[in-house]
């Protein structure tokens, strides 16, 4: 067990992602501005033998493709920082998680509860033998809950950001659905995989946001029985 090529696995996979994001991503546009070009009876040849139109079409892309590698990388930002380890819960029943940092030579460097903890504790390889090791890893899509705010000192306030907090997911998903249709609108409908893209991307934004309210409803109302 090498912690080190884990996290270099890991590295290159969020690449390879990254990589086929742009790809597919890249694909998609041409896809589109092929659908448009054939609705709107223009030309492509016009498009490549314009010096003009072509930069202005070069250019359209180059952004699009930017701003999609923006929302990329602002939900799986977490994920290129993330450091996966192995650790094991309750070790020698002390009621506190070992992570497992590094194996240096017979020993494994490690320490507890969290893999930022400076304290280190070097453990002779024997004694981690036939002890079910557990993985980490940042789940990118984990609903997040905004219930701990009710901790705060003054409860009333608590409260009070609590359904703040969830009505600012709701006004990002109504100009998110908005703005699809307005996109749709002001290019004629006139590509069908664009058509496609922002139904499935509705019904995402619809679910996700359901599924935060449902989470976050339910441990407030827990939160409030304690």
């Amino acid at each position: 067990m090498k912690i080190t090529e884990l996290n270099k696995h890991h590295a290159i996979s969020k690449i390879l992602h990254f990589l086929t994001f742009i790809f597919l991503s890249l694909m998609l546009i041409l896809l589109i501005s092929m659908e448009l070009s054939d609705h709107f009876k223009i030309d492509p040849k016009t498009i490549i033998n314009n010096s003009q139109y072509r930069l202005y079409y070069i250019l359209v892309v180059l952004f699009t493709l930017i701003v999609l590698v923006v929302i990329y990388i602002s939900i799986f930002i977490n994920d290129f920082f993330e450091k996966n380890y192995y650790f094991i819960e309750d070790y020698n029943d002390v009621d506190r998680k070992l992570i497992i940092l590094q194996k240096y030579k017979e020993q494994y460097i490690c320490t507890y509860d969290s893999i930022d903890n400076n304290n280190r504790i070097i453990i002779n390889s024997e004694n981690l033998e036939n002890i079910e090791l557990k993985y980490h890893y940042r789940d990118s899509f984990k609903t997040p809950d905004i219930s701990n705010i009710l901790d705060i000192k003054y409860k009333n306030l608590g409260v009070t950001l609590f359904f703040i907090g969830l009505i600012f997911p709701l006004l990002f998903n109504t100009i998110l659905l908005f703005g699809l249709v307005f996109l749709n609108y002001i290019l004629d409908f006139g590509s069908m995989s664009l058509l496609i893209l922002s139904f499935i991307l509705s019904i995402v934004a619809i679910i996700s946001y359901l599924v935060f309210l449902k989470k976050s409803l339910k441990n407030f109302i827990k939160r409030l029985k304690k």
